[in-house]
Formats: C-alpha cells, sequence, structure tokens
C-alpha cells in the first residue's frame, strides 16, 4: 500500500516542520491501515466460520463462561422456535421450558464452561426432552476449547440440538469415509447421534445387548474416543458431519 501526500505547486516545498509533522503522522496512518487489515481478516473468518456452523446438519450454539448465547445457527433457532421444550431468547440465552429439565440442563451448562482445555472431554453430558404433545429434542454439551474464537471473545460451551423425530438422512457413507468404521458399527453410531437409545437400537435390529455394546466400544476407538458420551461428542463436532452437510 502506497500513501501519497499532494498539495499544489503554488503552496512551495514543504518545510521543514511540515516534513517533520508528515513524519510523526505516518506511523499512526500505517496502524490505522493494519488494523483495518485485520478487521477485514476476521470479518472474513466469522463469516467462513459461521458458514461452516449453518452448515452442520445440527442446532448448534456456542456459550461464553457466563452460558450468555455468543452464536446459534439457524436451526437451532428454528427448534427452539418449532417446540415448546427449549426457548431462545436475547436477554435469558438458552434454557428448557421445564423447570426440572432446565436444572439439569444448567447443571451441564456450568459443568462445561468450567473445564480446561487440558480436562476436555471430561465434562458435559446428553439430556432428551419429550413433551406432552409428542415433541422431542435431543441435546448434547460439550466444554469447547477456551481460544480465542472468530467472534471476538472466549466461547466455552458448544450445545448441540436434534429433533429426534426428524431424519437427517443417512451418516454411514461418512462415518465409513472418515473413521473406516463397518456398515454395522456406522448405522449404531449414526442411530445414537440421532438420539437413539442402545435398548431401543437393539429392539429395532433384533441384536443383543452384548452386541450393541461391543460395537459402540470399536466405533468408538475408531473415533478416538472411549465413552459413549465420547463417540457421540465427536461424531458431533468432527468431520464426518461436515462432510454429510456438504454431500
Amino acid at each position: 500500500m502506497n500513501l501519497t501526500f499532494l498539495r499544489s505547486e503554488q503552496a512551495g516545498f514543504y518545510q521543514p516542520q511540515e516534513m517533520a509533522l508528515l513524519a510523526a503522522l505516518v506511523p499512526h496512518v500505517q496502524t490505522g491501515f493494519a488494523m483495518l487489515r485485520k478487521l477485514h481478516r476476521l470479518e472474513a473468518l466469522t463469516r467462513a466460520s459461521t458458514h461452516v456452523l449453518e452448515a452442520v446438519p445440527l442446532g448448534i450454539l456456542l456459550l461464553d463462561e457466563n452460558a450468555d448465547v455468543l452464536f446459534a445457527n439457524e436451526l437451532a433457532r428454528s427448534l427452539t422456535k418449532s417446540n415448546r421444550l427449549m426457548r431462545l431468547s436475547a436477554s435469558s440465552g438458552i434454557s428448557c421450558v421445564r423447570s426440572s429439565d432446565d436444572a439439569v440442563f444448567q447443571k451441564l451448562v456450568r459443568e462445561a464452561s468450567h473445564t480446561g482445555v487440558a480436562a476436555a472431554g471430561s465434562a458435559g453430558g446428553s439430556l432428551r426432552l419429550s413433551g406432552l404433545d409428542g415433541d422431542q429434542l435431543q441435546i448434547v454439551v460439550t466444554p469447547f476449547p477456551s481460544w480465542s474464537t472468530p467472534f471476538g471473545t472466549s466461547a466455552s460451551t458448544a450445545v448441540f440440538l436434534n429433533d429426534p423425530k426428524v431424519s437427517l438422512g443417512s451418516l454411514v457413507k461418512a462415518l465409513r469415509s472418515v473413521y473406516g468404521m463397518t456398515a454395522t458399527e456406522a448405522r449404531l453410531t449414526e442411530a445414537l447421534v440421532s438420539g437413539v437409545s442402545t435398548v431401543e437400537y437393539a429392539h429395532r435390529y433384533g441384536v443383543s445387548m452384548n452386541t450393541v455394546r461391543t460395537q459402540i466400544k470399536t466405533s468408538a476407538a475408531k473415533v478416538g474416543a472411549s465413552r459413549q458420551a465420547d463417540l457421540v461428542r465427536l461424531v458431533l463436532t468432527g468431520p464426518a458431519v461436515l462432510r454429510f452437510a456438504q454431500a
């Protein structure tokens, strides 16, 4: 970037005091341009980040350490509007409608928000909400690495929302491609991500609980997890979901 100072020839040559003033001003101008470039880069990174989160076929909310909502993708807003189980507002943030459900949810959020990077994965959990009118909502709360995010502040918690009644389509192909799962492992993992319980899965496909447990163990190992909750969390936040969403 070149910066040029011009004035009429009639004004004559620059005087020493004027050159001294320009020399004093130029570093500040350069700093201003450098800040402008950083702001443009930050804006581009934010747009790219939010675009990726909008592409994921799950409701996603990012919360800060005070549980204030930093970001909610369109699907999260849609899910909280279309059922009577959760509410999202600018003043009170994200919460469950029933007080008993909200107590559990807020506890998960508090534990996740106080988890450091070194202990990531030791907090968080899942919660399944059901309403008398048939509404359902599967919630996964997980700690978020406490780095400075593209949103200009630190996000400490990620909340994933999914309506089990709404089919996301098949993740099997992406799970097999990304993690090298077998067809049965991918089918089970897809069911768990969609909110199906292990008992429901065993009954649906006519397999024993021992078989289900074994498949969870082998599937989790391929993802890099040791527990069912971590298997679901890593798949939800991993490349398989993004690859599926972009397919």
